[in-house]
């Protein structure tokens, strides 16, 4: 996953994962938004792990296989 910090905009956060298809190709990226003020810092790796599970499950329906 990928997590921004205020880069995009000042006081937002953002954390996104690619979605693969069934050739492993990136076809599309999911992405949680959210004000800085309400989304600490340390709470980015709880955040990314979902944000990684959702992607994946999304992309096991495309027919993508980890691994």
């Amino acid at each position: 996953y990928s997590y921004l910090q205020e880069w995009l905009e000042e006081g937002l956060i953002v954390v996104g994962a690619p979605l693969f298809n069934h050739d492993g190709q990136v076809v599309a990226a999911i992405s949680l938004g959210a004000p800085a003020i309400r989304f600490p810092a340390a709470r980015e790796p709880e955040m990314g792990q979902l944000v990684k599970q959702t992607a994946q499950r999304i992309s096991a329906k495309l027919g993508w296989e980890s691994g």
